[in-house]
């Protein structure tokens, strides 16, 4: 199975945890009036950190009287009735509120991700495509909004001015494994930037970082983010399907998980 990752945009701006309690407390269970497809949802807010929607749908248009035994090769009446959906197909989302990424295994359905998550929160929503270099970041915003970074401890970051040996001398703590922090630049416009990102860049290629991610306002006043580790876009996990030919939705949801954490 493969997930491929995106942005979230709620009114101009990255989901809450307002937003996303919301969705799971408010967001319907079941959906007749988008398309041609009726779904049942199930939702969960996972760790504070990750929402997960499981989709069960199919067509609720198509139908026929008859049906083919497979057994006795004949036709027989159709048992489904005209107003029944046998939901048959699964659809997997999941957002990560740490590293602002979104995901979901098939691409053609973001369409309804949108509608569910307007229908309940009321707000526009924009599932955008990630940036692939950070020049292509660069040159779409106006401003630098904020920095986030995760450093984990090893031999290059233990010198004398590391973040990891100031914190122990300040606080007079051991060295921690491993320091996340965000930095606010308020708007420090791009072009004052651009020296600093490239040294983000350098610091993340030679592996000082775990993680950086960069948030920037473009001149629509949107937020838009590059996370320096996202440029893989596509996610493939090894879920097994059962004799039904369905993916067991607890499995996926923890390889999912594991992979992203």
């Amino acid at each position: 199975m493969k997930f491929r990752n995106f942005q979230l945009i709620i009114n101009n701006q990255y989901p809450t945890q307002k937003d996303i309690n919301k969705i799971c407390t408010y967001g319907l269970n079941y959906i007749k009036d988008y398309g041609t497809d009726w779904y049942e949802v199930d939702k969960y807010f996972i760790e504070d950190r990750f929402l997960w929607l499981y989709c069960q749908y199919d067509n609720a248009t198509i139908y026929n009287e008859n049906i083919l035994d497979g057994e006795k090769d004949e036709k027989r009446k159709n048992p489904r009735g005209k107003f029944q959906v046998e939901l048959k197909r699964q659809l997997f989302i999941c957002y990560d509120m740490q590293t602002k990424l979104f995901y979901i295994n098939n691409i053609d359905k973001r369409g309804f991700a949108r509608y569910y998550f307007s229908d309940t929160l009321q707000k526009d929503i924009i599932i955008k495509n990630i940036y692939t270099s950070l020049e292509e970041f660069q040159n779409s915003v106006t401003s630098i909004k904020q920095l986030k970074f995760v450093q984990e401890r090893n031999i290059m970051n233990l010198l004398p001015n590391s973040v990891f040996t100031q914190q122990a001398n300040i606080f007079g703590l051991d060295m921690p494994d491993k320091i996340t922090m965000q930095v606010d630049y308020g708007n420090t416009p791009i072009e004052q930037a651009k020296n600093a990102l490239q040294n983000f860049k350098k610091w993340k290629v030679e592996g000082n970082f775990e993680s950086i991610i960069l948030v920037g306002i473009d001149d629509k006043e949107v937020e838009q983010s590059f996370d320096f580790s996202s440029l893989i876009k596509t996610i493939e996990i090894d879920v097994p399907k059962n004799e039904n030919g369905r993916y067991n939705p607890d499995f996926a949801k923890t390889e999912l998980l594991n992979r992203i954490r």
